[in-house]
């Protein structure tokens, strides 16, 4: 039946996402505008090797967002009209997978941080430990946050869950602006209760009972 739901258990999802820029007709060799198979090449203020002309969005490349094409167009406006020197950041551009749970994150993955050489520090919150997310059914899921032990900024947030499309805003702007995982501590910023919000805060707070703990040990 069209409408029945089937449960299907398996090991592994593949999201197949991406595309190409779409360059064919920008006769860009004969512009003298500088590019590569992934894309028109810019630099920090969106300028191509004409510094007169701009791009932004999918044609220079990842992250191919549409939020990102729209943060991108600002920028290049500004700088283009404004005699401005704006420089467009996109290490923190928030992602969201429109799953079942929904699965959003903004910087980089444990995995990434250590890969790079960081000390890690990690905070989790489950959403079955929030009032709000027993009271509407919606307790799959939770709260990541991944921080340089060293100076206790974070280096990226990840949510799967409920809202996860909407709790994935306040982590972009708390990691774009604060850096400190105390930013988001109980003590600096408080959520109202109940709501699913608070698992930002009950993940920045698990570091510090994490950094406490081994404070004692050592």
């Amino acid at each position: 039946e069209a409408d029945a739901r089937h449960p299907l258990e398996v090991d592994l999802i593949l999201l197949a996402v991406g595309s190409r820029p779409n360059m064919g007709d920008l006769a860009l060799d004969r512009a003298g505008i500088a590019h590569t198979s992934t894309g028109i090449t810019v630099d920090a203020e969106l300028r191509t090797s004409l510094s007169h002309v701009f791009a932004i969005g999918d044609v220079i490349g990842p992250p191919m967002l549409a939020h990102k094409a729209d943060y991108d167009g600002v920028i290049a406006a500004r700088n283009a009209v404004g005699h401005a020197h704006l420089r467009a950041n996109h290490r923190l551009i928030p992602r969201v997978t429109f799953s079942d749970p929904e699965l959003a994150s903004v910087g980089i993955t444990e995995a990434d941080a250590v890969s790079r050489g960081y000390q890690v520090a990690i905070g989790h919150c489950r959403f079955a430990d929030l009032g709000m997310a027993r009271a509407i059914g919606k307790t799959l899921g939770g709260v990541k946050i991944v921080v340089d032990a060293a100076t206790r900024h974070m280096l990226g947030i990840h949510i799967l869950g409920a809202s996860a499309d909407v709790l994935i805003n306040e982590a972009a702007l708390a990691m774009r602006y604060c850096r400190s995982v105390g930013a988001l501590s109980e003590v600096a910023t408080i959520h109202a209760s109940p709501t699913l919000s608070q698992a930002l805060t009950r993940a920045a707070d698990d570091i510090d009972e994490v950094d406490t703990i081994l404070d004692r040990a050592a």
